[in-house]
């Protein structure tokens, strides 16, 4: 797929080759703006342009650049109409007067590896990318796992706030010693539900004793992460 994503580009000319960055999660590109109304005005445009074309957009604004991502629908899989869009937006930017930037677009994504990632999935979709319940009508604070959160084996964050986790498969071991973990930073209010959430998809709370600040949990393997929050620092 990703060879042919790149021999898409290149088929819509050298500009928009250069300009895109295809990526496992999407497509990206980013512009230098003259000033902050030039960012604005383009970001509005660019968000038109995908709702006409259907093309699901995201946009970052910030010093003084314009970062855009197409993630394709499913994510990671461009449609002729994402491409269409990314040719677009590079017509587009160059009439509103940005330039492409020089920075390098990149993604992040986590891999954990694991004997049985069956077993520990729900337990991840749950900590780092759950959604409302819809079920339950209400607050932020009632979440559960859904499906939409877990995409052909990995889990994925609906919100884009945090990177793709997938699971390498290795051969069953003793769980060793951890040399990093995950800290999920949220709200106050928000921890406990992320924490029962998490625990209602099979993990374990390890130690709570600097809760509110942060409490330690770990999946059915022994993999550990925090929920933290600025509480009583």
């Amino acid at each position: 797929m990703g060879q042919d994503l790149l021999n898409a580009l290149s088929d819509r000319g050298e500009l928009v080759r250069a300009t895109w960055t295809p990526l496992p999660d999407g497509m990206h590109a980013r512009w230098s703006a003259p000033d902050p109304g030039a960012a604005l005005s383009f970001a509005a445009t660019a968000l038109g342009a995908s709702e006409d074309r259907g093309a699901p957009l995201l946009v970052t604004l910030g010093a003084g650049l314009v970062t855009l991502h197409l993630p394709g629908v499913p994510q990671g899989s461009v449609r002729p109409a994402d491409l269409d869009l990314a040719q677009q937006l590079v017509d587009d930017a160059a009439a509103a007067g940005l330039e492409r930037s020089g920075t390098v677009a990149s993604s992040l994504e986590l891999a954990l590896d694991t004997a049985d990632a069956d077993s520990i999935r729900p337990f991840w979709a749950a900590l780092l990318a759950p959604v409302p319940d819809e079920r339950t009508p209400g607050t932020s604070t009632q979440l559960s796992m859904n499906p939409e959160n877990i995409v052909a084996p990995d889990v994925v964050d609906p919100t884009g706030q945090h990177p793709l986790l997938w699971f390498q498969e290795t051969e069953p071991h003793p769980t060793p010693r951890q040399r990093m973990h995950v800290d999920v930073w949220l709200n106050p209010r928000d921890a406990p539900a992320r924490i029962r959430a998490a625990v209602a998809a099979g993990g374990t709370v390890v130690d709570e004793s600097g809760a509110p600040s942060f409490t330690v949990l770990a999946d059915p393997e022994g993999n550990r992460a925090c929920i933290c929050t600025v509480a009583e620092r």
